[in-house]
C-alpha cells in the first residue's frame, strides 16, 4: 500500500502544476456547461470530437495546432439548430506559442442555402501583403466603406456578390472595428467574434448570429 501510495505521489509530482490546473479548470468549466444546458434544455454535447469533424469544413478548425472543443451545447431556436462550441486552437511553439480561445454559435436551418463565403475585418498591412501574393478579397467599387472594412472570400465569387447586396453590407457596417468573423456553407452559418463566455453568457453572441441568420433565411 505504501509503495502505491509513493507511486502516485511521484507521478502527480511530475505533472507540470499549469497541466494539473488546466485540467482542474476544464473539468470545472465543462460542468458548468452541462448545467447550462439542462437549464436551457439544450443537450450537451459528449461526443466533441464528432462534433469537430461536423464543422471542420470552417476555417476557424484548421488554424493552428492542437485543435479542442472544450465543450459544447446544442438545442432549437428560431427555426434553427443553434450549437454553442468552447474552442482554442494554439499558433506557434514554444516562447511563441499562443493561445486562442473564443465562443463559437453555428446556426443550421434548411431555410439557408448559402454559397461559401467567409468575412473578416481588415488589417491593413497584413492584407496588403496578402493581396500581393494573390490572396483573394472581394471588394464593390460602389461600397468603399465596407471594402476598407472587411475582406470578404467566396469559393464562387458572383454567388458571393449576389449575396452581400447593399442590405447585408449596410448590416455590416454597424459591426465596423469589431472582431468578427462568419463563415456561411449552405444550410449553416458560423460566427465569432474572438471572445470567450461562460456558458450562461452567451445571448449577445447569439444575438448577433441570428441578427445575421434573419438576413439570409
Amino acid at each position: 500500500m505504501t509503495a502505491l501510495i509513493i507511486g502516485i505521489v511521484v507521478a502527480v509530482a511530475s505533472i507540470p502544476l499549469f497541466k494539473l490546473w488546466e485540467r482542474h479548470n476544464l473539468k470545472k468549466n465543462r460542468r458548468a456547461w452541462r448545467e447550462a444546458a439542462q437549464r436551457r434544455g439544450f443537450t450537451y454535447v459528449q461526443d466533441r470530437e464528432a462534433l469537430k469533424v461536423r464543422l471542420c469544413h470552417f476555417k476557424i478548425f484548421g488554424l493552428g495546432h492542437s485543435q479542442r472543443v472544450n465543450a459544447a451545447m446544442s438545442g432549437r431556436m428560431q427555426d434553427a439548430e443553434i450549437t454553442l462550441v468552447d474552442y482554442r486552437y494554439v499558433t506557434g511553439h514554444g516562447r511563441n506559442r499562443r493561445i486562442h480561445w473564443q465562443t463559437i454559435c453555428v446556426l443550421s436551418s434548411p431555410s439557408l442555402n448559402l454559397p461559401h463565403f467567409f468575412v473578416r475585418p481588415e488589417v491593413k498591412l497584413l492584407d496588403f501583403f496578402g493581396k500581393m501574393f494573390g490572396g483573394q478579397d472581394i471588394n464593390f467599387d460602389e461600397d468603399p466603406q465596407f471594402s476598407k472594412a472587411f475582406v470578404l472570400q467566396g469559393h464562387d465569387e458572383e454567388a458571393t456578390r449576389r449575396l452581400f447586396d447593399h442590405r447585408v453590407r449596410r448590416h455590416f457596417a454597424r459591426y465596423r472595428g469589431r472582431r468578427l468573423q462568419i463563415e456561411g456553407w449552405q444550410e449553416s452559418l458560423m460566427v465569432h467574434d474572438g471572445k470567450v463566455r461562460k456558458p450562461g453568457e452567451t445571448k449577445d453572441l447569439e444575438d448577433l448570429a441570428f441578427s445575421f441568420f434573419g438576413l439570409w433565411r
